[in-house]
């Protein structure tokens, strides 16, 4: 094999092994999140994380655990998940992330009926490699459709 073939095979396998590894750990920061669970959810993220979402809102990390608490209240089931990694990159101790999300769930509304909600996102994923593992430092959200019941009810787009 050529230097070059070798060095070719490498970047691929270290590139292939840091997908799995974004894969792994969002799949698990995911569940976390799906499960409810604070504790869990808090030990992702980065203690200056932000969610920057498409309309301009930006969540810290304490709104978006507070945010992970009230969807409790108001949630009645998750279904089918899809997590499509676009792009993958590190450089110097971050990695950065492009994925396309698919969530089913199903919702209350306050008179007690129960809704279909797809939601699908592009987002931005920006981890710092610590030793503990991947922590998520900012999820920028570039792209957000609601649809309730198979009717799209919003879309919103970052400009």
């Amino acid at each position: 094999m050529s230097v070059i073939g070798l060095f070719a095979v490498v970047g691929f396998a270290s590139a292939a092994s840091l997908e799995t590894e974004v894969r792994t750990a969002y799949n698990s920061f995911r569940n976390s999140v799906e499960r409810y669970d604070v504790s869990a959810v808090s030990k992702f993220l980065d203690p200056g994380f932000t969610l920057n979402l498409p309309s301009g809102q930006i969540l810290s990390r304490s709104r978006y655990l507070d945010a992970v608490v009230a969807r409790k209240s108001m949630s009645v089931g998750v279904g089918a998940h899809t997590f499509k990694l676009t792009s993958v990159r590190e450089k110097g101790g971050y990695v950065r992330a492009k994925v396309n999300l698919t969530l089913d769930s199903k919702f209350s509304d306050g008179n007690l009926m129960t809704h279909k909600l797809k939601t699908v996102e592009q987002k931005d994923l920006t981890w710092k490699r610590t030793s503990a593992g991947l922590k998520l430092i900012t999820i920028f959200a570039n792209e957000v459709t609601t649809i309730v019941d198979g009717k799209q009810v919003s879309r919103v787009v970052r400009k």
